[in-house]
Formats: C-alpha cells, sequence, structure tokens
C-alpha cells in the first residue's frame, strides 16, 4: 500500500507554552500538545521546546550602541536598559509565536498551522512588542543624550569670569581691605557684561528644585501623574491635565513648551485645564511651573517654596 502523508493539523494556542528557564537566564517557547511527533530538539533542552531566547546574550539596538559610544554615556547604564532588553525578548517570541508552525516543522510532525483568527491576533500582539522598543529605544536615545549634557548649571557659570588679580601696589588708592570689594564692583559695573537674565532664572529655577527636593515639599499633581512618573527615565516632562506625561529634551524646553501648550489651550480645549512642568529625578517629581488658561504662569515652585518658609534655601 502506498504511504500516504499525515494531513496539517491546526494547532492550538493552548498548546504551545512561554516559560522561563531560569538556569541559562532564557526564554522559551516549547509545545506541550500531544499531537506532534519530535524527531529533533534544541541542544541542552527537552523534546518540545522549538525557540530560546538568551536574555544576557540579547543585545542593544545598533543605532543605540553607536550613540552611547559616540557620547561616551554606557547604554547599560540607563534606567530603560533593563526594560529595553526585555523588550527584545518580548518582541522575538511573539514572533517566534507567529512562526511557530514554520519553526515546529523543522522538530515535529505532521505539519501544523495557525487558524486564521489566531494567526492575525499573534501578529497583532508581535506588532504591539515592536512598539514597544521603539518607544524604549527613543526613551533610551534621549536619555543618553541628558545624561551626556547633564552639568547642572550653577550660579557661577553664569556671572561673567572675574577681573584678573592685579598687584595692588599699581593701583593707586586700592588697597588690600578694598580690593575684593572693587573688583567685585566692577565685575557689575555698567560697563561690564551682565547676567543674562535666561541663564540666571534658570539656576534660580534649578535651585528652587534642588530645595524642594530636599524638604519634600508638599505639591498637587495631576492624577495619575506621580504613578505614571515610575515607569518613566529621569528627565524633565509636559502634563496636559491628566493626560500622560510626554518628556522634553531640558528644562527650558518643557517651560516652552508647556507655555505655548496652555496659550493655545483656549481655542482649543475650551475648558480650564492646566498644562504642568514636572522635574523627575527617579526618587522624588517636583512640580515646577503650572500654566493654565492663555499661557498664564498659575504656579511657580519659587513661590511655593516662600509660602511654606523654605525661601531661605531657595535664595
Amino acid at each position: 500500500m502506498p504511504i500516504t502523508a499525515h494531513k496539517p493539523r491546526a494547532l492550538s494556542r493552548i498548546d504551545v507554552r512561554r516559560r522561563q528557564d531560569r538556569a541559562t537566564n532564557s526564554t522559551v517557547l516549547e509545545y506541550t500538545g500531544h499531537a506532534l511527533h519530535f524527531h529533533e530538539r534544541v541542544y541542552g533542552f527537552g523534546d518540545g521546546v522549538f525557540l530560546v531566547v538568551s536574555h544576557d546574550e540579547m543585545p542593544y539596538p545598533p543605532k543605540l550602541r553607536e550613540l552611547s559610544d559616540k557620547l561616551k554615556v554606557p547604554v547599560e547604564a540607563l534606567s530603560v536598559a533593563r526594560d529595553l532588553k526585555m523588550a527584545a525578548v518580548d518582541a522575538l517570541i511573539a514572533e517566534g509565536l507567529v512562526k511557530a508552525p514554520q519553526m515546529l516543522r523543522d522538530f515535529a510532525e505532521p505539519e501544523v498551522f495557525w487558524q486564521p483568527w489566531d494567526a492575525r491576533e499573534l501578529e497583532r500582539r508581535h506588532v504591539v512588542t515592536i512598539a514597544r522598543i521603539v518607544e524604549l529605544e527613543a526613551l533610551a536615545e534621549r536619555e543618553l543624550r541628558l545624561r551626556a549634557a547633564q552639568m547642572p548649571v550653577d550660579v557661577l557659570t553664569v556671572l561673567p569670569e572675574p577681573l584678573p588679580r592685579q598687584d595692588v601696589g599699581e593701583v593707586p588708592g586700592l588697597t588690600p581691605e578694598t580690593a575684593e570689594s572693587e573688583i567685585v564692583t566692577e565685575i557689575f559695573s555698567d560697563d561690564r557684561p551682565t547676567v543674562d537674565p535666561a541663564l540666571a532664572t534658570l539656576a534660580k529655577v534649578q535651585m528652587a528644585i534642588t530645595s524642594a527636593r530636599e524638604a519634600e515639599l508638599a505639591q498637587r499633581f495631576p492624577n495619575g501623574t506621580r504613578r505614571a512618573l515610575q515607569k518613566l527615565v529621569r528627565a524633565q516632562y509636559v502634563v496636559r491635565g491628566a493626560d500622560a506625561p510626554s518628556v522634553r529634551g531640558s528644562l527650558i524646553e518643557a517651560m516652552q513648551d508647556a507655555e505655548n501648550m496652555a496659550r493655545g489651550m483656549r481655542k482649543t480645549a475650551g475648558c480650564d485645564v492646566e498644562v504642568t512642568v514636572v522635574d523627575w529625578d527617579g526618587e522624588w517629581p517636583v512640580i515646577v511651573r503650572r500654566y493654565g488658561d492663555g499661557g498664564r504662569t498659575v504656579y511657580r515652585v519659587e513661590d511655593a517654596l516662600k509660602r511654606a518658609g523654605l525661601e531661605e534655601n531657595a535664595a
């Protein structure tokens, strides 16, 4: 009698399991049903396992690694580094589920296939995991740039360079007792460069943020913001109403965008919605500014410190 080939069988999702293999720090996909006969296996694993994804060997995206090397900031130090690796593992596992029929063909018989509805659902899950990687990669890139440029503004950096010290004996009328005060006076005289108001304001705001954080200043956050920040990298964020926080590249950018966003709300929102600027250090968030209808500033962290009797710490 002629040998008849086995007809392809529909694969059931309940027969394919994802599990962690702690001994190898890997995530595996394995077939747990009874309809297939396995004639091959993955080295070091039992029958049924047809995909192994190692967490330790999972590389970071090449573009992110290149940027890390260029900026001299290790990608492993990023707050999203672990999440990024896990997202990549999830994406490979999701892709493995989509391609499970083709992959199982190399390990077992008879051939299997996904029902159309199962295939569409698994494809959808795969697309979602890819979107998560794109999101985390963007956050990682922003954090790399922030860390590379993270040089806190100090008051000394925004002041003009002091005049070179001169021998007191060569300057008529200048004594050792008055030398320092004369130099300071000349630095701030009309014919000397003055402090950039924008930089001076930024320095005051950053000092106020530090004081508010050290004092754990009580502030009213939009609903859900504190919880959302716990999942995000250290950066400055803009929060419109109760929307999810959106990251910005700097404090100045966050304040400008928030003010512009609030300025346009009168035409677009038609209701009393505020836009909040938050500085997040990974431990204690601080509300820096809050803008109301038409871009009007309705809250400043400096003013909040004064009301709380902490203005001397921010001076």
